[in-house]
């Protein structure tokens, strides 16, 4: 068993520490405040995600065990996030990056619209993503769909990803709005609608979905 502990040092410095039954090892040193890890139970390497100071920006890595061998996200991301969410996927990692925030001005009068499904607008800023595919060791880095109106989800493999649009059909009359659920086919740089649903449940690796509908499965 491996536990991974983050330190700090007296001289302000950050440190990534692999504890096993045969003792410590040092594996990775920062000078940025290290805010979480990434790790993946049987994988070569580990995500690090550190905090750059006096801004909300921060820094993603990806740390290979066996060479020690540091791949920063920067070097091949072309663009500043502000944080990145990571998750491996088939040949790689799939990667939900926060760019910005879009922030509402609220003028003196305001007009409310009873077609509008965006209210949450009214209240709160709304996050910008953007989705890729990342493969550290090859130094690529793939962006998935041009659409950036959609939340893209991960299915487990490098070719098929949800595409989904949680306000088109939003109506604020039931807890969970419909879905209009579309695939997006990475090698083919496609769309296709699957349903209009609720709520779903993929299959590890992505082969199969499994949803309700009319009160069937």
């Amino acid at each position: 068993v491996h536990l991974f502990v983050i330190t700090k040092e007296e001289e302000e410095e950050y440190h990534i520490v692999r504890l096993t039954g045969k003792g410590k090892e040092q594996l990775y040193s920062s000078p940025h405040e290290i805010k979480y890890l990434d790790i993946y139970p049987g994988q070569q390497g580990i995500m690090i995600h550190e905090q750059l100071p006096g801004t909300t920006t921060m820094n993603t890595a990806y740390l290979d065990l066996h060479t020690k061998t540091v791949y920063p996200l920067q070097d091949v991301l072309p663009i500043n996030p502000q944080r990145v969410f990571t998750e491996i996927i088939e040949g790689g990692y799939f990667l939900k990056v926060l760019v910005d925030y879009e922030r509402q001005d609220v003028p003196v009068v305001d007009i409310w619209y009873g077609d509008d499904c965006q209210l949450e607008k009214k209240f709160y800023p709304v996050p910008h993503f953007m989705y890729y595919i990342w493969k550290p060791g090859l130094k690529q880095i793939e962006q998935i769909g041009a659409d950036q109106s959609t939340e893209k989800m991960s299915l487990g493999n490098e070719r098929y990803f949800l595409s989904v649009d949680r306000f088109l059909l939003q109506d604020y009359l039931t807890s969970l709005p419909m879905l209009k659920i579309d695939i997006y086919d990475r090698r083919e740089n496609a769309y296709y609608l699957m349903d209009t649903i609720k709520e779903l449940y993929p299959s590890p690796g992505g082969q199969y979905i499994l949803y309700l509908k009319d009160h069937n499965w």
